[in-house]
């Protein structure tokens, strides 16, 4: 029976966890560089729209989230 989580799935998952950090690291900027402008009376604040955006993948990125990374390989003879 092979393992769920052979080392390339590992990597891959990874990978996926890192852009999706990136992709909510960059909309938090977002968020808050309009609040920011907002706040100094330069723009508007962040739509209801930019928010959900955020919500959704932070919450994407918190339900993927490999946790620590499991090093050891799989073996068939020990279950």
């Amino acid at each position: 029976m092979p393992s769920p989580k052979t080392p390339a799935q590992q990597v891959i998952k990874q990978t996926a966890e890192e852009v999706l950090n990136d992709e909510a690291y960059h909309l938090y900027i977002k968020l808050i560089d309009k609040i920011t402008q907002f706040q100094l009376g330069r723009g508007e604040g962040p739509t209801d729209d930019d928010v959900a955006m955020w919500r959704a993948v932070q919450a994407k990125r918190i339900a993927t989230s490999a946790g620590p990374l499991d090093t050891f390989f799989y073996r068939p003879d020990r279950q």
